[in-house]
Parts: structure tokens; C-alpha cells; sequence
């Protein structure tokens, strides 16, 4: 899967356990929003969820 592809489907699958924000949220570090990125712990939560 495209990285942007992989970034946009966690978003929109999983909680983000590092930065605590529902599905559909984008991540942030220190309020600032990071575009087109997530954090790895999201990515965990999404092939969990998934699986």
C-alpha cells in the first residue's frame, strides 16, 4: 500500500493511543496537526482492528 494510502486508511481506522484522538482525527504533536503522517502506535491499532 502507497504510504499515503497507508497514512489516510490508519487515520480513518484507528484511535491514535500517542496523541489520543478519535478515528477520522488527524495526528498532532503539541497541537500541531501532522499532515499525511500518523504516528506508529496508530498504525498497530488499525492492523488490529482490521484483523
Amino acid at each position: 500500500m502507497h504510504p499515503a494510502r497507508r497514512s489516510a486508511w490508519a487515520e480513518t481506522t484507528a484511535v491514535c493511543p500517542h496523541c489520543q484522538v478519535a478515528p477520522g482525527t488527524p495526528c498532532h504533536t503539541e497541537g500541531i496537526p501532522l499532515p499525511d503522517q500518523v504516528h506508529a502506535r496508530r498504525y498497530l491499532v488499525a492492523e488490529e482492528t482490521a484483523a
